[in-house]
């Protein structure tokens, strides 16, 4: 076993490679394990559950032995339960085998005769990673080595170089945890722009664009008005552009001493479409790095008002049940026509207009056409 200074310090630095996710769990865990002059290694839960899945690791441990401990050999763990009974199951602390238990009373044991037998192993020490105060969202978890019959038992030195590396594990798994929480926040984010029924696009001070959804992209993509120019967002208009700019130097005023911001704008189109409604929000100063190499400031929500808004029905017809005609007719409503319009454009009477109207207004529970265009609004997110 080589204990310099260097070789510890160079699994230490293994071990939060591991929790930046630059290499797996496993060579680091053999590593160890070589370390230890032990052939076998485990890194597990006392909790197992997909979640925990990082602390369910080992070497040279078969994954059939993983299932019959977590099955049912954890409830004949006499170390572990003699660790518990004793007071000695604290994290940071490592446990030899022989310092629980005389070694006749363990080979005597079912967890022996008929687990650690059969995998050879007799000797094991135990490093205590977390305990029961471990913090939110982390279950107590144990670093293991194994040693066969024909090593030596483990020692008191052997005890002092886990604990060396405990704390290390801690942060490591914490810091792995936290970068798995910032992961899945993203993918929720990404998720929640796609499903906008709006563009959404993040900027920096400068207009950069630095994000945005598909339906930002195709808006960019028409150039009506907007579009993305040597990594910027740009308007035609010069005077919407000034309007936007000032909107973006509001939003990258100090975060400490900056309100709360929202700016409301129209960016006008040269086809003589209906003006874009723009709404810029001011990013908190901890969502301004999260994930992004450059300084976001602000988030853009654009509507298109000229935008054909039968998919924004799609959700309201599912809930509600509404026919195709009554889908037909709140989709005119939400695209601003007035009744007698839809009834033109539909080739039908007012009265029918007016009958269907009823229908959709009773059906969705709401009592005015200004309502039900707000209702539209507000579900075309699940469209």
């Amino acid at each position: 076993m080589t204990c310099s200074p260097e070789a510890l310090s160079a699994l230490i630095a293994r071990i939060y490679d591991c929790a930046g996710g630059q290499e797996d769990w496993a060579p680091m865990l053999a590593d160890l394990a070589r370390f230890m002059g032990a052939e076998r290694s485990l890194l597990f839960s006392l909790l197992p559950r997909p979640e925990h899945e990082r602390l369910w690791v080992g070497h040279e441990v078969p994954p059939e032995a993983l299932a019959e401990y977590g099955e049912y050999y954890h409830e004949h763990d006499v170390l572990l339960q003699t660790a518990v009974e004793q007071s000695r199951f604290h994290a940071g602390r490592a446990i030899a085998d022989e310092t629980l238990m005389p070694k006749r009373c363990f080979r005597s044991s079912e967890y022996y005769q008929d687990f650690f037998r059969r995998m050879g192993i007799l000797h094991t020490c135990s490093g205590i990673v977390f305990d029961q105060d471990a913090p939110a969202g982390i279950p107590p978890a144990l670093l293991v080595f194994y040693r066969g019959p024909e090593r030596p038992a483990f020692t008191p030195k052997d005890e002092h170089l886990v604990e060396l590396f405990i704390p290390h594990l801690q942060r490591a798994v914490q810091i792995a945890v936290q970068i798995d929480g910032a992961r899945m926040l993203s993918a929720v984010r990404d998720r929640m722009f796609e499903a906008s029924p709006y563009g959404m696009a993040v900027c920096s001070r400068d207009g950069r664009l630095l994000y945005a959804n598909a339906r930002m992209e195709r808006i960019l993509e028409a150039q009506d008005g907007l579009a993305y120019r040597e990594g910027r967002i740009t308007v035609s208009r010069e005077r919407d552009q000034d309007t936007f700019l000032r909107a973006l130097a509001a939003c990258s005023a100090p975060p400490a001493i900056a309100a709360p911001r929202e700016d409301a704008f129209r960016i006008h189109r040269p086809s003589n479409k209906t003006a874009y409604a723009v709404r810029m929000h001011r990013l908190p100063a901890w969502d301004r790095m999260l994930g992004l190499g450059v300084q976001a400031v602000a988030c853009l929500q654009i509507t298109d008002p000229a935008e054909d808004p039968r998919d924004r029905t799609e959700p309201l017809r599912r809930l509600y049940g509404l026919t195709t005609a009554e889908s037909r007719l709140a989709a005119a409503l939400a695209r601003g026509d007035a009744p007698k319009k839809a009834a033109q454009r539909f080739q039908v009477s007012e009265n029918t207009i007016r009958t269907q109207l009823k229908s959709v207004l009773a059906k969705t529970g709401v009592r005015r056409q200004v309502d039900l265009v707000l209702l539209i609004s507000r579900l075309a997110v699940a469209a």
